[in-house]
């Protein structure tokens, strides 16, 4: 990273012979075809980009930071000596979101009891929460309601197949307002990050067990609300995925990237 002063390298307090890594995006490349939505896309994308990369520095015995103070200026002034490079449209450049540092003596954060007990209150009173047998220890894995709910996975996906046949669909509440309200605009893209994030792990841990994991982008929030007892701002449903067996879509096919 030639663009980094020796004295700004200083300021970043990280250990000798740390890779810093730049995630960017191209945001017309989406909008073009989903117009409003493409931002969260992209930062769902961007949260499995995140996820990719701390497993892969995982594997090789590192761990990754987030590096949280550098903003989208502050990136573009490393890659392209100042933010007026960056423009917007169809001939636009690429966009910087985030830093990260991997080396090879991290810090792993974990969720606290206190969230889950703040989502719990929030939810309908009369969910059991009783944890399933043999659910492994350590998993927060709780039978809220009991019955049929392929219809209801279903239809709040959009009316998509793939949320009601397979092995299991999932729904990604976060904290909503209060974070945003607290941190400001930009924490609304670091929410899609971590949902991203936890996709990824579903991805690589349904493959590992020989299924397959699909995100699923379009959803109706409001009705996945309205099931869980939700009537405010305080969580938001941003994320759905769903996990099972893989079959051929004759629909698609693959063409060569370039010709």
């Amino acid at each position: 990273m030639a663009g980094i002063r020796e004295e700004s390298w200083l300021s970043l307090h990280l250990p000798s012979g740390t890779i810093l890594l730049v995630l960017t995006t191209i945001y017309w490349r989406e909008s073009w075809k989903y117009g409003a939505r493409a931002f969260r896309y992209c930062m769902l994308d961007l949260g499995h980009a995140l996820a990719a990369a701390g497993e892969a520095a995982y594997c090789l015995g590192w761990r990754l930071s987030l590096q949280e103070e550098m903003g989208t200026d502050d990136l573009a002034r490393i890659l392209w000596n100042g933010p007026d490079k960056m423009t917007d449209g169809p001939t636009g450049k690429e966009r910087p979101d985030v830093m990260l540092a991997l080396f090879s003596d991290g810090r792993v954060h974990r969720m606290n009891e206190r969230a889950k007990e703040d989502l719990r209150g929030a939810m309908d009173p009369d969910f059991f929460w009783e944890r399933p047998s043999r659910t492994p220890p350590g998993l927060e894995l709780y039978h809220l309601a009991q019955g049929d709910a392929r219809l209801a996975a279903k239809e709040s996906s959009c009316g998509q197949g793939i949320a009601s046949d397979g092995c299991f669909a999932v729904a990604m509440i976060s904290r909503f307002e209060d974070p945003i309200g607290e941190y400001g605009p930009w924490f609304y893209s670091r929410l899609y990050w971590e949902c991203g994030m936890i996709g990824q792990a579903l991805y690589l841990s349904s493959e590992a067990t020989g299924y397959r994991g699909c995100g699923i982008g379009c959803f109706f929030d409001d009705m996945v609300h309205r099931m869980l007892g939700l009537f405010d701002l305080g969580y938001q449903d941003l994320y759905h995925f769903t996990v099972g067996r893989a079959l051929t879509d004759p629909r698609l096919i693959d063409l060569p990237a370039y010709g």
